[in-house]
């Protein structure tokens, strides 16, 4: 395919290394009455990039320009590996094809993974994988240890001083780890630390 027109504009805040301003761009520019913003791509509706005619010119954000091109994996724009560190914590594995993975974005946490090739099955539902030293990034399977149900993965966090609050202290309000801006209680009422409302925690796995 060839490249769209350029023209050497040096000094312009969309020149490229060489001082040249792709065509496309400063024709949006003129029709916007304003600058391009770093978010924002132009797009040519008939996908011939040599027809700059301003109603063939389209300006989307990137986000929008991904979603209509389907990127996914290697060619989305965020890409690391197929490896992502949520906020939470918790490192999750891009794995389409198992029965765990979150539809949205094809991911599973590494550590369930892990434990599924360490008994040699799937896990079951209700079944939680805990790590000892409390690093939720050392998916060694030295460091991880199956509980049938959550219960008795919350009883032995709670034997955690660290993951309990202080009963001296007043309870006091945190934002959402996920970054929505809700602000929640720091500890619920069994005093267990919480960094999330509940279901916000999935919105920190990334492409």
């Amino acid at each position: 395919m060839k490249q769209p027109f350029r023209k050497y504009i040096p000094g312009h805040p969309d020149a490229d290394a060489n001082g040249n301003v792709s065509v496309h761009r400063l024709i949006a520019t003129e029709m916007l009455g304003r600058p391009i913003l770093r978010n924002e791509v132009v797009v040519w509706k008939n996908g011939d990039n040599h027809d700059n005619r301003p109603e063939n010119l389209e300006v989307i954000s990137k986000s929008e320009h991904v979603k209509r091109n389907g990127a996914r994996g290697p060619r989305h724009g965020n890409w690391v590996g197929g490896r992502t560190k949520a906020l939470n914590g918790y490192i999750w594995i891009l794995y389409p094809d198992h029965p765990e993975a979150k539809k949205y974005h094809g991911y599973i946490p590494e550590h369930r993974l892990v434990m599924e090739k360490m008994i040699g099955r799937r896990l079951l539902p209700g079944e939680v994988v805990h790590h000892k030293d409390g690093d939720k990034t050392n998916n060694d399977p030295s460091n991880l240890e199956l509980f049938a149900s959550n219960g008795e993965h919350t009883h032995s966090h709670g034997k955690n001083p660290s993951e309990r609050r202080d009963p001296t202290v007043s309870r006091r309000q945190v934002p959402c780890m996920c970054g929505c801006g809700t602000v929640i209680d720091e500890f619920d009422r069994q005093g267990r630390r919480v960094r999330f409302v509940y279901g916000h925690w999935a919105r920190t796995v990334r492409r």
